[in-house]
């Protein structure tokens, strides 16, 4: 360290420079100047870390010279020496800020040790300083993170947001308008077994050149955040002023995304979106709506986009009358809607069950009623349940159920078990009758474009039981079985070596040759001409 003793008398400068351990205490620079206009320069060409002064000197006092010390470096420790005692000196000294007031005459000892303890206050504060910059430049680079951990609490969870906390967005970089409204994209890149997939890392890859492309397209739209992964899921939030804006704006975000991605990384994708909500606390709803739309749009197919305001797959809201209870939720089990059933079991739990008004036996006197109805056309529907299902044992046992909380458990219990017991019969039969039919079209229209939705609509189910039954059956999902189909109709089409490509594709159901090129290699780890090459060398 340096430091600078400015005093005019000649032989106390002498023994504050010898009579003082200056290298004990860290000071390698030791200036002098005997007065306060040399001490000044010497200041100027390089900052000292510590000044020892006196008070009177010639051409500048020692006052003065520390007035333009502070006047540029309100930091660094002073050490005042004065032989003068009057009031003034020592209350403009403490004005101008010094660390030290000592009074001559005094020992070298005294000061050496005055200075040892204004050295150690010196470095305690730089070690704090040098701590809190450290933590600074820590929560800046963390800052991305922790604004991503925010974002997907905020989608997932919900916020409660109230005025005083505007501040949050300050601390994060966010835009004021993210709590205005707000709508959420989820987006589904789908893997392709390749070659260059094997590692997971290279697949990790790809989900960042996905985000980054999502990024891109996000920032020229407005206002909207990118959030990480969820496993292959990219959800996308959009805010703004304007709802119907909103709305647009993630379409269009989404389609151009989706068809970046499949023309420069070569992968399929799914998305779904859900709807705009005002309210920062409904965001999850937005959420909820995109992730349920986005498994939908998989029964279609590949490269598929479904927003939840389109969609018609909305159900009946909770009846206003108590009387069609039973028949609503006896509807759902009959049709085998699990999705559907919830809702409206959901609702029964908040209306009734939850409510405080509600009179404990009226409770019993509904469920009872939803138990008989739901077990008797169960019984009239499959008569070889009778020695599984005994209504009035069922019905024995619900009034054992002595308090609301026990009852909405036994009644959610008994209706899933229900449930099981009618699915268990379906899959003995009638779903496979299901499975061949979409079989069978699948078999006459490859060539054609054909929908999920519609052939589940046809069945009057729905496409997530459809869905489940046909995997369940098959052992895959309809999308890779008709995948497949065409393939293999495409290999024989191949074989024959009387087709070109685009014409082959065309044969079996994809106008687009290069996206039929690109299936074509992913089940069968060859290119069509490739395969078609080898099926003309095998025949040679």
């Amino acid at each position: 360290m340096r430091v600078i003793i400015a005093e005019d008398e000649q032989h106390v400068l002498h023994g504050l420079r010898t009579m003082i351990g200056w290298n004990q205490l860290g000071f390698t620079e030791i200036d002098t100047a005997k007065n306060g206009l040399i001490a000044w320069e010497k200041f100027q060409s390089h900052v000292p870390d510590l000044i020892v002064s006196d008070v009177c000197m010639p051409k500048l006092s020692g006052l003065e010279f520390i007035r333009k010390v502070r006047n540029v470096n309100p930091t660094v420790p002073v050490i005042v020496l004065s032989g003068y005692g009057e009031f003034s000196y020592a209350q403009e000294a403490i004005h101008l800020g010094v660390t030290r007031y000592i009074m001559k005459p005094t020992v070298y000892t005294e000061i050496e040790t005055e200075i040892r303890n204004v050295m150690e206050e010196l470095l305690s504060i730089r070690k704090r300083h040098d701590r809190l910059a450290e933590l600074q430049d820590q929560m800046e680079r963390q800052l991305p993170v922790m604004r991503e951990y925010f974002l997907h609490k905020m989608i997932t969870s919900g916020l409660v947001i109230e005025e005083t906390q505007r501040h949050i967005l300050d601390f994060y970089q966010l835009d004021p308008h993210l709590f205005r409204n707000g709508i959420v994209i989820s987006l589904k890149v789908h893997r392709a077994e390749n070659i260059k997939m094997r590692l997971e890392k290279d697949w990790q890859l790809y989900k960042f050149a996905c985000a980054n492309v999502a990024e891109e397209i996000v920032s020229d739209v407005g206002i909207g955040y990118v959030l990480p992964f969820d496993h292959d899921r990219l959800p996308v939030l959009l805010c703004g002023n304007n709802p119907e804006r909103l709305v647009s704006d993630a379409i269009k975000v989404t389609k151009e995304t989706m068809n970046k991605i499949e023309t420069f990384l070569n992968l399929n994708t799914n998305a779904g979106i859900g709807c705009v909500y005002p309210d920062v606390q409904q965001y999850p709803l937005s959420c909820k709506e995109s992730v349920e739309m986005l498994a939908l749009s998989e029964l279609e197919g590949y490269n598929q986009m479904l927003y939840a305001g389109d969609t018609g797959d909305t159900f009946p809201d909770w009846p206003q009358y108590p009387h069609e209870l039973a028949g609503t939720v006896s509807y759902w089990l009959q049709e085998h809607e699990m999705v559907p059933f919830e809702t409206v079991w959901n609702d029964v739990e908040r209306v009734l069950i939850r409510g405080k008004h509600v009179p404990f036996a009226y409770l019993q006197t509904v469920c009872s009623g939803i138990v008989t109805n739901v077990l008797i056309e169960l019984l009239q529907a499959v008569p070889t349940l009778t020695e599984q299902i005994q209504p009035l044992a069922t019905l024995q046992e619900l009034q054992k159920q002595n308090t609301g909380q026990r009852l909405k458990e036994w009644m959610r219990n008994q209706l899933e078990h229900i449930y099981m017991l009618s699915i268990q019969h379906l899959s003995n039969g009638k779903s496979l009758s299901y499975v061949d039919y979409v079989k069978k079209q699948v078999a006459e229209h490859y060539n054609e474009e054909i929908s999920f939705a519609r052939l589940a609509k046809e069945l009057n189910l729905s496409r997530n039981y459809l869905s489940n039954i046909f995997k369940r059956e098959t052992g895959t999902s309809f999308v890779s079985y008709l995948t497949r189909f065409r393939i293999n109709k495409a290999k024989e089409f191949l074989i024959t070596n009387h087709y070109k490509v685009y014409e082959v594709a065309q044969m079996v159901g994809y106008p687009n040759a290069a996206y039929f090129s690109r299936m074509f290699k992913q089940v069968t780890d060859m290119s069509p001409l490739e395969y078609s090459l080898g099926a003309v060398h095998k025949q040679t």
